[in-house]
């Protein structure tokens, strides 16, 4: 099955989507990592072809991608030196410049997310031994309450926080080499420093033995409601670069009414019930104890956001590592069956028709060029030739 999925896909990408997608939904003796990035690829195909408008992130990247066309290496350090950019979204930018491409950006960003995304699904899945229906249900809720339009025009932060969340299912969950996922966690900041917040408060978590209790919720609240003050005398005692320059990002953050302007109306309430539905099934769940592991961060992380809300709505984006990190909660709460699971899922259900009208609506008036009118029947060479 696997060897069809991947001839499929390099016939026909767009076509072989929905059988890919069945594969994956059904095809439980795979390890899925190949399904996962087949699917990830195709919507980084799709993506390669968004001509994004003039006022999104993605459109200055372009303009970046130009200007950097042609040059050598010298200029590029002096581009990471001069660019508020991190430094693998100014290597990634530079890459695609040495192509002339400035759709290698979207294309490179959204297939790595997505196949980070749905292989976490589909391995945790396993792992619980949930049916299928649970399954797509809950790939469903990931997939669609997921801000798409934001991740395409945005990229950087949106693939450190997914990246952010697999580490910590790989250490936590998995169990995987130490060292390995210390690096990852440095790669996540490396695409997106406001990734910092999330890691500060898995090290304090961590710090206090991986249990929650009040005095580790007292201590991260108490950090994170005075971060200037603490950043400044870090900087003070310290004087390293690195911590002036997140207390610069911090307060762009928290006075920047472009992007408090984007989490408003229905993007208010997909964020609030993605939040609400992460913890009900936490504290519903029997099996695993509240206050420790997976659990317990996510509960923390969830506290340390809401608290953090009133000094900037923009806070709510990290409603995003809380969502994706509460897969595990969701798969073993809905594992079993009884009148509890079965009232959650209905409530599923209906936040998934939500999140997909809300999809559709926010999706139909881009542009993907001529992609979904000549592009269907091409090859996957073709699809990446071609940039409409």
């Amino acid at each position: 099955m696997l060897g069809i999925a991947s001839i499929l896909f390099i016939i026909f990408p767009i076509i072989s989507l929905p059988i890919i997608l069945l594969l994956y939904f059904f095809d439980t003796k795979s390890k899925g990592i190949l399904y996962s990035a087949l699917i990830g690829l195709i919507f980084g195909i799709m993506v390669y072809h968004y001509i994004p408008f003039n006022n999104y992130d993605l459109y200055r990247h372009h303009l970046l991608v130009s200007s950097l066309t042609g040059k050598d290496l010298s200029y590029f350090i002096m581009f990471v030196k001069n660019t508020s950019f991190e430094l693998l979204p100014s290597l990634i930018i530079y890459i695609a410049s040495c192509f002339n491409n400035p759709n290698l950006i979207q294309f490179i960003i959204v297939s790595l997310g997505y196949g980070i995304l749905l292989y976490m699904l589909y391995d945790y899945r396993k792992i619980s031994k949930a049916n299928t229906f649970v399954f797509i249900t809950i790939t469903v809720f990931t997939l669609f309450g997921f801000n798409t339009l934001y991740f395409i025009s945005g990229l950087w932060f949106y693939i450190s926080v997914i990246l952010f969340s697999f580490t910590y299912y790989l250490e936590d969950v998995k169990h995987k080499n130490k060292i390995l996922c210390y690096i990852l966690y440095f790669v996540s900041i490396l695409f997106h420093n406001a990734t910092l917040f999330a890691i500060a408060v898995l090290l304090i978590y961590r710090l206090m033995k991986g249990k929650l209790t009040f005095k580790t919720i007292l201590i991260a609240v108490l950090i994170f409601t005075l971060p200037a003050l603490v950043l400044e005398l870090l900087n003070n005692w310290f004087n390293v670069k690195i911590f002036k320059s997140i207390l610069n990002m911090y307060n762009a953050y928290l006075g920047n009414e472009r992007m408090n302007a984007y989490y408003h109306g229905r993007v208010l309430i997909i964020e609030a019930t993605k939040l609400f539905i992460t913890l009900a099934a936490i504290f519903l769940q029997k099996e695993r104890k509240k206050g420790e592991g997976i659990n317990g961060f996510v509960i923390l992380l969830s506290i340390c956001t809401i608290v953090m809300l009133p000094k900037s709505i923009v806070m709510i984006r990290f409603v995003m590592p809380i969502q994706f990190l509460g897969i595990i909660a969701l798969f073993d709460y809905l594992k079993k069956v009884g009148k509890s699971q079965f009232v959650f899922i209905i409530c599923l259900l209906f936040l998934n028709a939500f999140y997909i009208d809300y999809f559709h609506d926010r999706m139909f008036y881009q542009n993907f060029g001529n992609l979904f009118t000549d592009g269907y029947y091409q090859n996957l060479f073709t699809l990446l030739k071609n940039n409409y």
